[in-house]
């Protein structure tokens, strides 16, 4: 588990022990993106959601991105984007995992630098390595994100 920002914590997939370490971090919500049936197992997401849900609560979403698909994740980015969002509202600190936290979690963490928090993507791909030097967002991914904020530039 990897702090990104003080609200942004970026890592692996999570079990259902894991969530009292989350919840002494201070996590307040967690954004899955495996895919169930590919990365997991629906009988394995249901038993996490529920530990999450046992008091004091973690809010868990989940927005199923397939593993090794750029062009899945960037299809999937608004509605990993709102969630991440939804999830941070009134001041939530937000644990964001795919399996690995390697590409999927690290490559939605650099978009929400980006496009949320408005931090030029250079500056962003140079705090997402600092703070978790295992983060590989997929190359196809960052291409496109710089292309998308030249558009704005």
């Amino acid at each position: 588990m990897r702090a990104i920002l003080p609200d942004l914590l970026v890592g692996p997939a999570i079990a259902p022990a894991d969530v009292a370490r989350l919840r002494r971090a201070g996590v307040t919500g967690v954004l899955s993106l495996q895919e169930p049936g590919a990365d997991i197992l629906a009988t394995a997401m249901a038993r996490i959601r529920a530990a999450c849900a046992a008091p004091p609560a973690i809010a868990w979403r989940n927005v199923a991105i397939r593993d090794y698909d750029p062009d899945d994740l960037i299809a999937r980015l608004p509605d990993a984007l709102a969630a991440l969002a939804e999830l941070r509202a009134g001041g939530g600190v937000v644990y964001l995992h795919c399996c690995e936290g390697v590409n999927r979690a690290p490559s939605i963490a650099l978009a929400h630098l980006v496009l949320e928090r408005a931090m030029p993507l250079d500056d962003a791909l140079a705090a997402l390595a600092a703070a978790h030097a295992q983060a590989r967002p997929y190359r196809e991914f960052v291409r496109w994100m710089r292309a998308r904020t030249a558009d704005t530039a």
